[in-house]
């Protein structure tokens, strides 16, 4: 049976609560714009039409009124769809909050005598994907390693693996001891 070296993992990592705060950020800019500030100004410009009266000079209307009353509820109509717009992006803020803060929170590593193996998040997290990935590296797979302040970003030939810990510079300097020992022993093998 292999060793555990030392393991680390996502859960209450300082990323959480910063990544909760964007969205909170978001959240708050959306719910300002799209329920505050513009239906505002719609409504303020279809209750303004309705009040306006053009007549010519015997007080005739010629048909402007309906005009007027057609335009302010097309005002009405856009400030009710600009409200909905920003439920929707409000409910897609809340959406992507669990998804992030769920990825970073469920991110771990594990670091044994021959291998390391964990879940991370991939070179997209960032951008928008907030899938993790399983993985399963001997030490000469890995091509380096870089530390964040709340995690370690393991590169191969063929992908990055970023995860989440409180413990990033005790796992970095483990992986480097294990790639130094792996390394020894394949030259002595050699």
């Amino acid at each position: 049976m292999e060793k555990l070296l030392i393991s680390g993992n996502g859960k209450g990592n300082p990323s959480v609560t910063s990544w909760a705060a964007v969205h909170v950020v978001l959240i708050i800019i959306t719910a300002v714009i799209f329920i505050g500030v513009l239906p505002g100004q719609l409504r303020e410009e279809a209750n303004s039409l309705k009040q306006t009266r053009t007549t010519n000079a015997w007080g005739m209307d010629f048909g402007a009124a309906g005009r007027r009353d057609s335009k302010a509820s097309e005002l009405e109509e856009q400030a009710n769809m600009v409200v909905t717009s920003g439920v929707i992006g409000i409910i897609i803020c809340i959406i992507s909050a669990a998804l992030f803060c769920n990825a970073v929170a469920k991110t771990k590593i594990d670091v044994y005598e021959d291998r390391i193996e964990g879940s991370g998040v991939g070179k997209g997290f960032l951008w928008g994907d907030p899938r993790r990935f399983n993985f399963r590296l001997a030490y000469n797979q890995v091509t380096s390693t870089i530390t964040e302040k709340t995690a370690i970003i393991l590169h191969t030939a063929g992908a990055q693996y970023k995860c989440y810990v409180g413990n990033v510079d005790e796992i970095q300097d483990t992986i480097f001891n294990q790639q130094k020992v792996a390394a020894g022993s394949n030259v002595a093998t050699a």
